[in-house]
């Protein structure tokens, strides 16, 4: 009651126990208890730990379980006032402990620990410290015959012994004196609890022995009462006087008590009261439960080919198994969970694991695939598991293979991690330092919060350098990876840019980009300041130039797929020479040259009746076209103003009339092109294609854009990516799904053709990676899963190598 249940409630909050830094820890060997327990139609073993703890309040002990059925998902427990029980539904005893002391049974705590049910007993008298954890025959003759290291020859209980009280509400406090003479001071013993008070004494005084029959001054009595209020335990004192004994007691709350002792409710005061505590079995300790009744399953005759079990499809879980098939079938995988007792690997207190539930269910899965007894298993466990770590598999929608594939193997990392206690890391900086020993440490930093067997197998790391437009600062990083995104080179068309920019390259030289189909000016405007590298793309302005001699100033957004084959684009310098002054900026107004009255206009725009007799009349406002009257003129608007209308942008006009003594327009000449290095769109795309594309340099998005320490400014900037270390299995996506927008997507159909044996990475490590000779790039095919439809609708397969041999079936 009070502030003790507060405390209490916290403290199951916490859920766990804290020692106090002065209390001494005691454990004692008990003989193990072994139980089978049998309830209803559910059995289960448990055995009772020979090591427990104990400090100034709390005694903790712990129970061991053996196998479990699927069906047991709860325990159940009685505490009694120096006994727990374990019991069954109907509250009959399955098996009962008879406990040294008393303890408080409405404040018992329990928990899981390592897949151990740990029970915490809160004393009935805290400071007390218990020299068994069971009681003995002996104790139960006399339980304090070993309190103060004498041998007592009796113990008698006292119902009853003369005592006044007083009740001091004010100062908190009341007074219990006991009238009892000649008392032994070396075998008195005065116990505290929160609701209750013991004393044990020894008296050489004959007129209170005489009361006793067989009593002599070597008996031991004690007198135990239920006080009507909560004290203070430790704030607990007594003194001696010649005919008497004063206890003092301090209330926990102010106000008076109506009597010293609680009333008797009809139950007997040593066995006053009980409790009773469900208790759920949580699924990673039914899982290792099960873990031996499969190595038993082992050991049995196989029916079918090792590895020839399939996987039931619980609805639209093609994606999982296709997954679990592949991994099935990766040999350090499968060769770890058939042959290693991973419950002594699991990390039961990582907060981002399951406990050991997934890595378990894992383990389960795997070795019913191997063991040759069923011809299919049903992954429905291991499905609800991850769907419990992310809820969109928790139904049976369709899903992504390469999503699921990822939480799973975080999840079985995170239950298999080494690490017990992740330490605080920092980014690791390069500051100049060579790009080998910055990989190193950055590796080691990761290693220390992520050390399991998926990170030895299955990761690498990536080599990032990002570089500013601005100042051409560069930072590198080193960062982990577990699966390689590789983009899938999309249908492209070719653009033909010549550049106008001075000091860069030479002025008029021309190059060819292949862009992709819906690629906008933006994205064109990042590849020239790429090819030409000493200028920001922002500072480059595109203007194209049509066939009749037009220009027009793009803007970002415009697409490139509106121009024609013959359309010329110009990149053009924004910079200025001028220093700008503060808060200055340059304003970027193109100058369009139009030729106001083109001659050799000799038929009506709209009819196209010749102009023999030169009637027809030009327009007024544009003057490259002539009309027979205005009836032509309406007819031919719709189609005229497009020609003459002016963007939304300002503009300025330099306009020239058709006259022998102005300039003439000149046509165009055909500068040098420069070399397109690409990908050629006739010949089929491979895997190494697509590994080209994934280290080419790109343009970060603004949404993307990277703080750069030295400008003090988030920039666009040019980042390019390379690989550095390798994994021992290499897990390649091939990103089919594009997300243009929120409402269109699209799945790329794109054949990638790519190697069965001796996959050659070489050409794609950083050119300051790794160069040891023994070191291997060669990659070896031995699963793949492969997706049949599109974004609303589809069907995973999968292709797997069997790890004993060549042959390579296929999963559906």
């Amino acid at each position: 009651s009070g502030p003790l249940c507060d405390y209490m409630e916290a403290w199951k909050l916490a859920d766990k126990v804290e020692f106090d830094d002065d209390s001494q820890k005691i454990g004692r060997s008990v003989q193990s208890v072994l139980v089978h327990a049998t309830d209803l139609n559910t059995a289960y073993e448990f055995e009772l730990e020979k090591d427990w703890q104990q400090d100034n309040k709390y005694v903790n002990i712990y129970f061991k379980f053996g196998a479990m059925p699927e069906g047991l998902h709860e325990l159940r427990l009685r505490f009694q006032e120096k006994q727990l029980a374990f019991v069954t539904e109907g509250k009959t005893p399955i098996k009962e402990f008879n406990l040294y002391d008393s303890i408080r049974p409405d404040h018992v705590l329990t928990r899981w620990d390592n897949g151990k049910l740990r029970i915490s007993l809160l004393k009935a008298y805290p400071h007390r410290q218990w020299i068994h954890l069971l009681s003995t025959p002996e104790d139960d003759d006399d339980s304090t015959t070993l309190l103060n290291g004498y041998t007592k020859d009796k113990c008698i209980d006292l119902n009853h012994i003369s005592h006044d009280w007083e009740d001091h509400s004010v100062e908190h406090d009341v007074k219990i004196t006991i009238y009892i003479r000649d008392l032994v001071k070396e075998h008195l013993k005065v116990d505290y609890g929160h609701d209750s008070l013991r004393l044990t004494f020894r008296t050489r005084d004959k007129n209170f022995l005489s009361k006793y029959q067989n009593s002599t001054q070597f008996t031991t009595f004690k007198w135990e009462i239920y006080l009507s209020g909560v004290i203070l335990p430790e704030k607990g004192s007594y003194s001696i006087s010649e005919g008497d004994l004063q206890i003092q007691l301090r209330k926990q709350k102010a106000g008076s008590w109506p009597d010293l002792e609680r009333p008797n409710e009809g139950y007997n005061h040593l066995d006053r009261r009980q409790a009773f505590e469900i208790v759920e079995v949580p699924m990673h300790v039914w899982r290792n439960s099960q873990l031996n009744e499969y190595n038993d399953v082992m050991n049995e005759v196989n029916t079918f080919q090792d590895g020839m079990t399939g996987l039931n499809n619980l609805g639209n879980t093609c994606f999982m198994n296709s997954i679990i098939q592949c991994l099935s079938n990766t040999q350090p995988l499968r060769d770890y969970f058939l042959e290693c007792d991973i419950k002594n690997d699991i990390n039961y207190d990582n907060p981002l694991g399951s406990k050991g539930d997934i890595v378990v269910a894992f383990a389960v899965l795997i070795r019913s695939l191997w063991c040759g007894k069923f011809p299919s298993v049903s992954p429905n466990k291991l499905k609800g598991l991850v769907g419990a770590k992310a809820s969109q598999f928790m139904g049976y929608a369709q899903q992504d293979a390469q999503e699921f594939m990822a939480y799973l193997l975080d999840g079985l990392h995170e239950d298999l991690n080494r690490v017990k206690k992740k330490p605080l890391t920092q980014a690791v900086e390069g500051a100049g330092r060579p790009d080998k020993e910055v990989a190193a440490e950055s590796w080691m930093v990761h290693r220390k919060r992520n050390d399991s067997l998926i990170v030895d197998y299955f990761y690498g790391q990536l080599k990032s350098v990002l570089t500013c437009p601005i100042c051409h600062k560069e930072s590198t990083t080193f960062d982990p990876f577990m699966v390689l995104p590789l983009p899938i080179p999309a249908a492209r068309f070719p653009v033909k840019v010549v550049s106008v920019i001075s000091g860069i390259v030479e002025v008029g030289t021309q190059k060819v980009f292949m862009v992709e189909k819906g690629a906008t000016i933006r994205t064109l405007k990042k590849e020239i300041s790429i090819w030409l590298e000493d200028i920001d793309f922002n500072d480059i302005a595109v203007m194209s130039m049509s066939s009749d001699d037009r220009c027009k100033l793009l803007s970002d957004r415009d697409l490139l797929s509106y121009l024609t084959r013959y359309d010329v684009l110009y990149a053009c310098d924004c910079r200025t020479d001028l220093p700008l002054q503060e808060d200055e900026s340059v304003i970027i107004r193109p100058l369009v040259q139009r030729v106001i009255r083109p001659a050799d206009l000799n038929r009506c725009s709209s009819c196209g009746k010749e102009d023999d007799d030169g009637s027809l009349k030009r327009c007024s406002k544009c003057g490259t076209a002539i009309y027979c009257d205005q009836k032509c003129q309406r007819r031919d608007w719709e189609f005229h103003k497009r020609d003459i209308s002016i963007d939304d942008i300002e503009q300025f006009f330099l306009d020239w009339n058709n006259s022998s003594n102005q300039l003439q327009v000149k046509s165009r000449t055909t500068a040098p092109i420069d070399a397109m290095d690409d990908i050629d769109s006739t010949k089929a795309t491979s895997l190494y294609d697509c590994l080209r594309l994934f280290t080419l340099p790109e343009i970060l998005l603004p949404e993307e854009s990277w703080y750069c320490p030295t400008c003090k400014e988030h920039r666009e900037a040019r980042k390019q990516l390379s690989l550095w270390r390798l994994p021992s299995i290499l897990i390649i996506q091939l990103k089919r799904f594009s997300f243009r927008s929120f409402l269109f997507r699209d799945k790329v159909t794109t054949f990638i053709d790519f190697p069965e044996n001796g996959l050659d990475l070489r050409d794609f490590i950083s050119n300051s990676g790794s160069t040891d000779a023994n070191e291997s790039y060669l990659y070896d095919l031995y699963a793949v899963v492969n997706h049949y439809g599109g974004l609303m609708g589809g069907h995973y397969t999968a292709y797997a190598r069997f790890p004993l041999g060549k042959n390579r079936e296929g999963f559906s």
